[in-house]
């Protein structure tokens, strides 16, 4: 009988742990999700708060340090960022996000060849995909390899001829080598499609001013300003 019982007393014990142990699994969970909505909501602090209350109660929570990494980004603070993608990266190297994440915090940081790095890593993953290949777009342009970028702009306006952040892109790098005609009717097309883009407007205005046409880049500025009327003070301050 006391063998029974202690056979019975040891299979509740185990019970309990189990209910305990999904219950706080269950808890976390749903802190992730609270974490990822703050986050998507933009309030990075809170989805910091909350992930890193999740990362006290489970060390090798990769989501809770992914949505933190991110959060740090949000909130300026990059080198932090970077810490907290490192940890994701060395957990699942072969997830994409997280190296285009980093390659972004590098380039915050201006370490440029780091974010080439993790950039064409993401494009190695995922060589479809656009979102790692418009970010090596940004590091080379960075880097001052304007004619790689703009490989990777043509690629990127196949998949998508009508983006207008591509379109964008693409006249960033062919102002950048010269290429002002080209860079101009980039950015037109741009406004032709969102007329709304404010820095379509200042890289058009900076454009025609550097080929000599005032009027277009004074009438460009006014526009912009009309969208976003605090840019009169950076204006005047020129």
């Amino acid at each position: 009988m006391k063998k029974i019982f202690l056979v019975v007393i040891s299979i509740f014990i185990l019970l309990m742990s189990a209910v305990g142990f999904a219950a706080e699994n269950n808890n976390l969970m749903d802190l992730n999700k609270q974490a990822q909505d703050a986050y998507d909501a933009g309030d990075f602090q809170k989805a910091l708060t909350i992930s890193t209350s999740i990362i006290d109660a489970d060390a090798k929570s990769t989501d809770a340090y992914y949505i933190r990494g991110r959060s740090y980004m949000g909130v300026g603070k990059y080198n932090e960022a970077v810490a907290d993608l490192n940890k994701v990266i060395e957990v699942a190297p072969g997830f994409v996000i997280p190296y285009v994440d980093r390659a972004n915090a590098y380039m915050a940081l201006q370490d440029y060849k780091k974010a080439f790095l993790d950039a064409n890593k993401a494009v190695e993953i995922a060589p479809e995909l656009a979102g790692p290949r418009n970010t090596r777009v940004m590091v080379l342009f960075n880097m001052g390899d304007v004619k790689s970028a703009l490989v990777d702009c043509e690629f990127l306006l196949k998949l998508d001829p009508n983006n207008t952040d591509y379109l964008l892109n693409r006249g960033l790098c062919y102002a950048g080598i010269g290429k002002m005609k080209e860079a101009i009717a980039d950015y037109s097309q741009a406004l032709k499609l969102n007329a709304q883009i404010v820095d379509g407007y200042i890289l058009r205005a900076a454009a025609y001013d550097s080929i000599g046409e005032k009027a277009k880049a004074k009438k460009d500025m006014d526009e912009a300003i009309k969208l976003k009327p605090e840019l009169i003070k950076q204006v005047d301050a020129r």
